[in-house]
C-alpha cells in the first residue's frame, strides 16, 4: 500500500519520496485511462474533434488522433478546453473558472506556436500539463503546511505526519480530475499556498515580527484571490480572515494599544478584499458584456438583481442549483456516493474544534507549560483553516450537486490531517497498525479513485 511505503520511507529525503510516489500513482491512473475500451457513450469529444478538423495546415488538429488526449477531455474538461480556445460565447460558460480558462489560453497559445499543433490539441495538452504540475506542487505545499502547523518539537513524528498528509493528497478521491483539464489541482495548489502563508503570518504574529506578518497575510489573500478566480468556493477562505478578525477583537479590544488592533484589522480586511476580487473581476467583465444592451441582445434578467451575479444566475437558471433543490428521490444514490466524504469533512471539523486532541499535545516534547502554549498555537491555526471546509460540506449537502464534494474536497487540508493523526495516534513507529476505520477509509479512497479513472475515460458518471 502506498501509505505504508510513505510511512516506512527514510526521513532524510521526504519530498523526493513524495514525488516518486506521485509519479507512480499518476502513471497507474494514466494506464487505466489509456487501456479503457472505446470512446465512451457520449460523443461530445468527437464533435469537438470534428470542429478542430476544420483547421488546416497543422498536424494533430484532430483530438482523436491522440487516444490518451481524447480519453482525458471528458465532462467539464470539454467546456474548459473549448472556452480557453475561443472564449466564452454562451452565458452559462461564465460559470467555468474564468481564471483557469485564461491560464489555459495563454499556455495553449505557447504550445501551439512551439509544437505547431492546432489550438484545440494545444489547449487540451496545456490543461493536462497544468493539472499534473499543479497537483505535484500542491503535494509539496501541503507537506510544508502540515509541518509548519504541527511544529518541529518532535521532528520525526512531525515529518511522518507531514508525509502522510501529503501522501493522502496524492491518493485524493478527486483522482483523475487532478490529471485532466479541470481547475481542481490548480485550485488546491493556490488554496494550500494561501493557507501556508496565513499560517506563517500567525507564527510571525506570535514572534512579534509584525511587518513580515502583515506581508504574508496580504500574500495569503492574494493567493486565495487567484484560487477564487478558478473556483467560486475559494470565497469561503474569506471566513478565515473573518474568524481571525473576530478573535483579535475579542482578545485585544481591552488593551490600551488600540493602534495595534486597528493595524491587524486593516490588513485582515485587505486580505479579505483580495480574496473577493477573484470573484468580482470576472463578474465585472460579464456585467459589461451582458448588462449594457445593444442591437445584438437585450439586457439579461440577472443584471437587475440586487447583487447582479452571472455565476449565481447560471447556477440557478441553467443548472437549478439552490437550497434543497437537489434533495429528490432520483438523486438519492448521489447522496450515498457523497456521504463518506461529507462524513469525513464534518468529523474532521469536529476533531479540529475539540478543546483538546492528542495530535496537538503529543506531537510536542517540551515541558507541560511549553507544550500547552505550542498546542494552543497549533489549535488556533487549525481551527481557522477548518472553517471553509465545514462551510463547504454544509453547502454541498444543502445547495450543490452533492457528488462534486468528492473532488472539490481535495483542496482542504484538515481532513487529511485528521486521517494522518489517527494513523499516528493508534500505532507505534514499528509498523502500520491503524484502526479498522482508518484502513477502511484509505482502501475505499484507492478503490474509488481507480474505478473513477476508468469510468471517467469512458465518459461515464460520477463526474
Amino acid at each position: 500500500m502506498l501509505l505504508r511505503e510513505i510511512w516506512s520511507y527514510p526521513l532524510d529525503k521526504p519530498k523526493p519520496a513524495l514525488l516518486l510516489y506521485f509519479v507512480v500513482w499518476k502513471l497507474l491512473l494514466l494506464v487505466i485511462v489509456f487501456t479503457s475500451p472505446g470512446l465512451g457513450y457520449d460523443t461530445s469529444t468527437r464533435f469537438l474533434a470534428e470542429e478542430a478538423g476544420n483547421e488546416y495546415g497543422k498536424p494533430g488538429c484532430n483530438l482523436l488522433d491522440s487516444w490518451l488526449l481524447a480519453k482525458l477531455v471528458r465532462w467539464d474538461a470539454i467546456y474548459f478546453v473549448q472556452i480557453a480556445k475561443r472564449g466564452a460565447i454562451f452565458e452559462q460558460e461564465w460559470a467555468f473558472g474564468w481564471g483557469f480558462t485564461r491560464l489555459l489560453t495563454c499556455l495553449g497559445k505557447g504550445i501551439e506556436r512551439s509544437a505547431r499543433l492546432c489550438a484545440l490539441s494545444s489547449t487540451a495538452t496545456a490543461g493536462i500539463i497544468v493539472s499534473h504540475v499543479a497537483h505535484a506542487l500542491s503535494v509539496l505545499v501541503l507537506y510544508d503546511l502540515s509541518y509548519l502547523v504541527h511544529g518541529a518539537s518532535a521532528p520525526k513524528r512531525s515529518l511522518r505526519f507531514a508525509m502522510l498528509s501529503a501522501g493522502l493528497h496524492i491518493l485524493s478521491p478527486a483522482g483523475i480530475f487532478l490529471s485532466t483539464a479541470y481547475a481542481e489541482s490548480t485550485f488546491a495548489f493556490l488554496n494550500f499556498f494561501g493557507m501556508y502563508l496565513y499560517a506563517t503570518s500567525v507564527k510571525k504574529h506570535r514572534e512579534q515580527r509584525f511587518t513580515l506578518r502583515d506581508f504574508t497575510l496580504v500574500a495569503s489573500g492574494l493567493s486565495f484571490g487567484f484560487a477564487t478566480s478558478l473556483r467560486s468556493n475559494g470565497l469561503l477562505n474569506g471566513a478565515i480572515f473573518g474568524y481571525d478578525a473576530l478573535s483579535t477583537i475579542s482578545r485585544e479590544i481591552h488593551l490600551e494599544n488600540f493602534g495595534v488592533l486597528l493595524r491587524r484589522i486593516f490588513f485582515l480586511s485587505i486580505a479579505g478584499c483580495l480574496t473577493a476580487l477573484g470573484a468580482l473581476i470576472p463578474q465585472y467583465f460579464a456585467y459589461n458584456e451582458y448588462c449594457f444592451p445593444n442591437e445584438a441582445f437585450k439586457k439579461r434578467p440577472w443584471c437587475e438583481h440586487t447583487v447582479p451575479s452571472i455565476y449565481g444566475w447560471v447556477q440557478d437558471h441553467y443548472w437549478r442549483v439552490g437550497f434543497l433543490r437537489y434533495w429528490t428521490l432520483s438523486n438519492f444514490p448521489l447522496f450515498l456516493l457523497a456521504a463518506p466524504m461529507l462524513l469525513i469533512l464534518l468529523s474532521s471539523g469536529l476533531w479540529a474544534t475539540r478543546p483538546t486532541s492528542a495530535i496537538f499535545d503529543r506531537i510536542n516534547s517540551f515541558s507541560s507549560k511549553d507544550q500547552n502554549s505550542i498546542g494552543l498555537l497549533d489549535r488556533e491555526i487549525v481551527r481557522r483553516l477548518v472553517v471553509p471546509q465545514v462551510f463547504l460540506a454544509a453547502l454541498a449537502l444543502t445547495f450543490y450537486h452533492v457528488q462534486i464534494i468528492n473532488r472539490i474536497s481535495s483542496a482542504y487540508p484538515v481532513w487529511y490531517w485528521w486521517i494522518a493523526s489517527q494513523m499516528i495516534e493508534k500505532q507505534g513507529f514499528g509498523g502500520m497498525r491503524a484502526t479498522h476505520s482508518v484502513n477502511c477509509i484509505t482502501r475505499c479512497m484507492l478503490i474509488y479513485t481507480l474505478v473513477q479513472g476508468g469510468l471517467f475515460s469512458g465518459f461515464l458518471p460520477p463526474a
